[in-house]
């Protein structure tokens, strides 16, 4: 199995229902690389895209907001997990951590449980990676901008 896409079935829910599409997932596979000997991908990334004016919008207070360029060069603003040796090595929120993300929010326990999350394994994080996402959404929706 793809982890990549195991980490996308658990993250959809949550994404979609914020403003992003589904995930879109790449593994060394599609590089030409071969999986292990059960066919498994053990490394890989998954990217979800927020159209940048409804994130905007939604999500003020999140530097991804009103970062320079962002709306003008992308038109979207884009979440990847990455995953090596079937652990999450990195979560990017367009150039933000998810940490930086909560920090910029105030909210210092969530940014340290979300740097916890590297080196998890990916089939075991999707649990903790949704709420603490679930959470950044919810409280950037009701927080005003900077």
């Amino acid at each position: 199995m793809d982890v990549s896409r195991l980490v996308a079935d658990a993250l959809d829910p949550v994404l979609t229902a914020r403003g992003f599409a589904a995930g879109q997932t790449a593994s060394p596979s599609d590089d030409g690389h071969d999986p292990d000997q059960q066919g498994a991908t053990h490394s890989g990334t998954v990217i979800w895209c927020a159209a940048w004016w409804e994130f905007q919008r939604s999500y003020p207070s999140l530097p991804q907001a009103s970062a320079d360029g962002i709306g003008e060069d992308y038109q979207c603003v884009d979440l990847t997990v990455t995953t090596s040796g079937g652990r999450i090595a990195q979560i990017d929120l367009e150039g933000h951590s998810l940490a930086e993300s909560f920090s910029a929010l105030g909210r210092h326990e969530d940014a340290r449980a979300a740097d916890l999350l590297a080196g998890t394994p990916a089939e075991a994080v999707g649990g903790p990676l949704r709420e603490l996402l679930d959470r950044l959404f919810e409280t950037a929706a009701r927080t005003a901008g900077p």
